[in-house]
């Protein structure tokens, strides 16, 4: 058996127990202060994130169009000048790795608002869905700011029925639900959506093809997620609501869940704006944000998505050196054991990377936009540091049976 594939088994076979988190022994503990042990700086603090100066131009576009606001106090730009680097607020990537953190705990015990991460002049809860057919779930987050954003955040691995979806690697055919081709100008609003002809892949020899497990449990969350949301966005049509943004996240598994189920959502009629009608209420997704992702299909469906269903929501999405802007952006960082094991196996089996991958700091709210790849020289070994981002802890609150 491969060694990757003997890795993979070993991190994802280990007994757990559901219960409020204990942190691993040796882990330091901070003041009375910070609730959680794995928060590095308070969470209301206002952090800076570092990018260099010579992505700027790049990284300001990224953010625009993907939905992240950027926010530079006068202070902050006398100190961008001083060392050349960009500063960036964190208000939104944070409220996204709350939302994935807090996606873990159930609203029904009460354990998500007495959890220090909840913060309801950051996050409302509006709602949170459970697949008993996947055993996956969401939780629907409105952030209310000087843009309403409406949060989708699909739950991670935190049973055995996950772990199994999580080894089910192997790459099949993409099923319907994913290949709808996005409505175009000169189709009318009230053509159904699944009388519109399939695209193709480029070429014969070239399908199609998506990680087992991921596809089957995203749609099966789908069909109990999509009601649920549907109603809330509902809300905003025709009224004096202001538009939300509409951002998908999640973490690990959630993270690949929450991208297909974007997906679904996007190729639906209700995902599918007209672009000749400026009043076309329907409300599209605005970006994709997610945490230690996995790779998921193969390079012919991650172009076609990137063709068909995110880029083109984009206003003439380019950057200086001609290449499309991605709404998708996964941020990994080198110490996650789960990415710097499985790489060379998803490369082994085809998988290619969709969007953009961007990595973080995994104990400080910082991103490195100029750096995509992990770093090979990281010995990653820790579990914990697989639901470490940003100086979020996003996990399964459980503890490992000694």
């Amino acid at each position: 058996m491969p060694r990757n594939i003997v890795a993979l088994s070993l991190l994802l076979i280990l007994p757990w127990k559901t219960q409020s988190y204990v942190p691993p022994r040796g882990a330091p503990r901070h003041n009375n202060n910070d609730r959680n042990p794995f928060i590095t700086a308070p969470i209301h603090q206002r952090y800076s994130q570092s990018v260099p100066s010579g992505s700027e131009r790049r990284f300001d576009s990224l953010l625009e169009r993907s939905g992240i606001d950027k926010k530079v106090s006068l202070q902050e730009q006398e100190q961008q000048q001083e060392s050349s680097d960009l500063k960036l607020g964190d208000d939104n990537v944070q409220d996204l790795v709350l939302a994935a953190s807090l996606s873990y705990l159930s609203l029904d015990t009460n354990s998500m608002k007495t959890s220090p991460y909840y913060d309801e002049q950051r996050l409302v809860v509006l709602q949170q869905i459970n697949d008993s057919i996947s055993q996956t779930g969401a939780t629907i987050f409105r952030v209310a700011k000087e843009t309403e954003t409406i949060v989708v955040a699909c739950r991670g691995t935190t049973n055995w029925k996950n772990f199994g979806t999580n080894l089910q690697f192997q790459l099949v055919e993409a099923r319907q639900e994913l290949l709808w081709k996005r409505r175009n100008d000169n189709i009318d609003d009230n053509t159904d959506v699944n009388s519109v002809e399939t695209a193709n892949s480029p070429t014969d020899q070239e399908p199609f093809l998506v990680h087992s497990g991921f596809q089957k449990a995203s749609i099966e969350l789908w069909n109990v997620l999509q009601p649920a949301l549907q109603q809330i966005l509902d809300s905003y049509n025709g009224g004096s609501k202001t538009v939300p943004r509409l951002v998908f996240t999640g973490h690990s598994l959630g993270a690949a869940t929450a991208l297909l189920c974007a997906v679904q959502y996007s190729m639906s009629s209700s995902g599918q704006r007209n672009n000749n009608n400026n009043n076309d209420p329907k409300i599209g997704v605005s970006s994709i944000i997610t945490f230690g992702g996995p790779r998921l299909v193969n390079n012919a469906l991650a172009q076609y998505w990137q063709q068909h269903c995110f880029r083109q929501s984009c206003d003439d999405d380019y950057n200086d050196d001609g290449n499309g802007i991605p709404l998708i952006i996964n941020l990994i960082h080198s110490k996650d054991p789960i990415l710097q094991q499985n790489q060379p196996l998803w490369d082994a089996l085809g998988f290619a990377v969709v969007g953009r991958e961007m990595v973080c700091a995994s104990d400080q709210p910082k991103t490195f936009n100029n750096e995509t790849t992990l770093d090979k020289s990281v010995v990653a070994f820790n579990f914990w540091d697989h639901c470490m981002y940003l100086g979020t802890f996003v996990g399964p609150r459980l503890f490992l049976l000694l």
